[in-house]
């Protein structure tokens, strides 16, 4: 196997420090890599949306003057854009090259999908591979178009064959109109209609064969679609109960803040209250007012335990 088409690499041949260095230095260049695909398909996106706006003529220019690029270049970058722009998560990990190689016009649907089937699956893609199933699907199509040429041969044939043939009624009032090898011929006829018949048979097979891999890619790409879909729903969901646990908080809050306002408008009141008020001899009254003085103070107590963090309590000076 050679170092273009090779899909492992043996680290254990190496010294241990070539080792470690080889291995880093392939995970950064493959972040690269995976940064330059993302490129690729943006830029040949911004060419194609500057070609739909450009009057005719003037995009070839365009992108020869501002980047010295190439007419056969820039199709590279919009090709990859038009293929391959729906599924950038997917082929992320493609090298350039491979990507180029599948996104040209002239690579069938059917290379694409079983690309893209070993990507999904974990299996890495070679250029080798790509010209393997170009090859495949060009002998495929090949011999599609010989089996339908031969279809039309034979067809033309059999019409032939059935156009010589007589008629019932003259074979009846004039038998020597028959050909001499009329059953022959007849048989002939019959043998070619079968041939036709398993002919047309092995198209509808090929036929079917193409629209379950064109099936298969369209299920593909609704999968991803579902999985989107699904990424998004649980990242809704999040949201709502984050949302949720916010609005459970601020109604404590409200409510704290109800109580704390109340409290604190009793105490106001009290304290004008008692600081009109005149010496008193009675000594329950005393007692009672030092009582509360004691119950407030257990309060404070209480809220600053409950509220370590919070800056202590201080008593409000009326004025």
């Amino acid at each position: 196997m050679n170092e273009l088409t090779q899909a492992y690499f043996d680290y254990a041949v190496l010294p241990i420090d070539a080792a470690l260095t080889a291995r880093a230095a392939a995970e950064r260049i493959k972040l690269r890599l995976k940064r330059t695909v993302e490129d690729i398909i943006e830029i040949g996106r911004e060419l194609t949306a500057v070609k739909d706006q450009l009057p005719h003529g003037q995009f070839l220019p365009w992108v020869a003057a501002e980047f010295e690029m190439s007419q056969w270049t820039a199709n590279q970058f919009m090709n990859a854009a038009d293929r391959f722009g729906d599924k950038l998560e997917i082929i992320t990990n493609l090298k350039p090259t491979i990507l180029y190689s599948l996104a040209a016009p002239s690579t069938p649907e059917s290379v694409v999908t079983q690309a893209i089937e070993h990507v999904e699956s974990g299996e890495k893609v070679t250029i080798a591979d790509v010209k393997k199933w170009k090859q495949r699907a060009e002998e495929s199509q090949k011999e599609s178009n010989e089996r339908r040429k031969k279809i039309r041969d034979l067809e033309y044939q059999v019409d032939l064959l059935k156009a010589a043939q007589p008629a019932d009624n003259e074979r009846i009032i004039e038998k020597e109109v028959i050909p001499p090898d009329y059953e022959a011929a007849k048989q002939k006829a019959a043998a070619l209609e079968g041939e036709l018949k398993a002919l047309k048979a092995d198209q509808q097979k090929i036929v079917d064969s193409q629209v379950q891999a064109k099936l298969r890619g369209y299920q593909s790409e609704l999968d991803e679609l579902e999985r989107k879909k699904a990424q998004l729903d649980d990242m809704v969901a999040r949201k709502q109960a984050y949302m949720e646990s916010l609005s459970s908080d601020v109604k404590r809050i409200e409510t704290h803040r109800s109580v704390i306002d109340g409290i604190r408008l009793e105490l106001i009141g009290l304290a004008a209250f008692l600081s009109d008020m005149e010496d008193m001899r009675d000594l329950d009254t005393i007692r009672r007012w030092q009582a509360l003085s004691g119950m407030l103070q257990e309060a404070k107590a209480g809220i600053d335990a409950l509220f370590p963090a919070k800056p202590r309590l201080e008593v409000i000076n009326h004025v």
